[in-house]
């Protein structure tokens, strides 16, 4: 059974690199969360992204978590780089990290692969996840980490893993979660 992108990635690896990306980046003074939110309300969204604009993120630090829907994550995530990019210096290992996993992220979601591109997403995600471990040797890989080292073989067997995610049904799903006067 293949994966699913929005659980193992947009609500698992993305908004966990991220947050520590990002409270990194914080700490070492390259801009401070009150700038990232006003990035983040005054960014030109797309009409697409304006529907899944990420909502602002909490301002003290040690409390930092980025918590999107996996749609928003998605969205926040693709866009990190366009809002803070000229922020970080280019060579500083964390900011390369989290841009190794935008790579492999691009990859993944990409509509249609060639054979020889899943050879390249293997490295590519190894190579991730060994500069995840060296620049955050504190943290603990989730499972949804390694889940994505199946990632190649997936697309071969299956096709483009985009094609088979579920954020149209969470979509339609949260409709009707709305709806439920349990809440």
């Amino acid at each position: 059974m293949p994966s699913d992108l929005a659980h193992d990635l947009f609500e698992g690896v993305v908004p966990q690199v991220m947050t520590h990306v990002i409270k990194y980046c914080v700490q070492s003074g390259f801009f401070s969360l009150n700038y990232l939110n006003g990035q983040i309300k005054d960014f030109p969204y797309s009409s697409i992204d304006k529907a899944n604009k990420p909502k602002t993120v909490p301002e003290i630090v040690s409390k930092f978590k980025v918590s999107q829907s996996a749609s928003q994550m998605w969205c926040f995530f693709r866009l990190l780089p366009l809002m803070i990019g000229e922020c970080v210096p280019l060579d500083d290992p964390k900011w390369e990290t989290i841009l190794m996993l935008y790579d492999v992220v691009f990859y993944v979601c990409a509509p249609a692969l060639r054979p020889c591109h899943t050879e390249y997403l293997k490295e590519l995600i190894e190579d991730f996840l060994e500069s995840f471990l060296r620049e955050f040797p504190n943290e603990t890989l989730k499972p949804k980490f390694h889940f994505m080292l199946h990632y190649p073989d997936q697309i071969l067997t299956f096709g483009p893993l985009v094609h088979l995610q579920t954020l149209r049904f969470e979509a339609k799903h949260s409709y009707f979660k709305e709806l439920d006067p349990k809440k």
